[in-house]
């Protein structure tokens, strides 16, 4: 496994920011990341394994979540960063988690060099293997690993992750983890896992009439029961991912096309989204 980390230069300035570490999940733009299938056991927890190379010096980086709550693995057991948002600052150590939606959160790295494994969560899953509830993220959607765990439990987990220079034994470690804690199936209605992944794909989002068989109600419990908030929330994370993604690639292209391209009424929604999840608009963020 090790033999696989090799990167494409051309995509790691592209995508070296965390934000830009889910479009690229998201585009399936597999030179920017190496992504490992998870061990059959526990591919009903586990999306994937997803290995980005993370240079970041000195920089503040915004921060996002799409819904699948994710477990950032850094570099070091003695990685320090910290998240910086309205309500002041949090110091983030070398495993972190987030999940839920961020509002907006902005991720300040002085100096991480190496790769960072990234695990990514089904949205119904982590309540089950931390024994939290659905909506734990919701009022603080960056969280070190050591709230949800015990301490032995962490440090042995710490110890045991970074005590190997092995990817593939750092993911065992993970998966070993997994296995202990999840002990039991979590089953979640197959026609919601497909309405997720369908809200995921840019046909979905541009088409602003959708029509479904799916009762309103039943989706509105299911996704606050399964994925901690509304399906309206949910989609409009997405469709600000997919603009987000063709605004970084195509910045000669006009706001109101990508904008309307992606399911927006104009691009006045647009702005509002940014500013809402960045804490800017498109024009003053890509021109830093």
């Amino acid at each position: 496994m090790d033999n696989y980390i090799k990167f494409n230069q051309e995509f790691i300035s592209l995508y070296a920011m965390p934000i830009n570490y889910l479009t690229a999940i998201r585009s399936r733009h597999s030179h920017a990341y190496i992504r490992i299938e998870p061990d059959p056991v526990v591919a009903a927890y586990v999306e994937g394994f997803y290995l980005f190379k993370g240079e970041f010096n000195d920089q503040s980086i915004p921060l996002f979540n799409d819904g699948y709550p994710s477990l950032l693995c850094m570099p070091s057991s003695e990685s320090i960063s910290f998240t910086g948002t309205r309500q002041g600052e949090q110091l983030l150590q070398s495993f972190w988690i987030c999940g839920n939606i961020l509002q907006p959160t902005y991720w300040h790295a002085e100096s991480i060099n190496g790769s960072i494994l990234i695990v990514r969560f089904y949205p119904h899953t982590i309540s089950h293997i931390f024994g939290t509830s659905s909506d734990f993220f919701t009022s603080n959607p960056v969280q070190n690993l050591t709230n949800l765990l015990e301490e032995e439990s962490y440090l042995q987990l710490k110890k045991t992750y970074y005590a190997s220079q092995c990817l593939q034994r750092q993911i065992i470690t993970i998966e070993t983890f997994i296995k202990t804690r999840a002990t039991e199936t979590v089953p979640i209605p197959p026609i919601l896992m497909d309405r997720l992944s369908n809200i995921q794909h840019s046909e979905f989002l541009g088409n602003r009439n959708i029509t479904t068989a799916i009762h309103y109600k039943w989706l509105q419990r299911s996704f606050k029961k399964y994925v901690g908030f509304s399906q309206k929330q949910y989609i409009n994370l997405h469709r600000f991912l997919e603009a987000y993604k063709e605004l970084y690639i195509n910045k000669e292209h006009p706001l109101i096309q990508i904008a309307l391209e992606v399911g927006y009424y104009d691009d006045n929604h647009l702005i509002k989204d940014f500013k809402k999840y960045i804490g800017t608009s498109p024009k003053a963020h890509f021109s830093r």
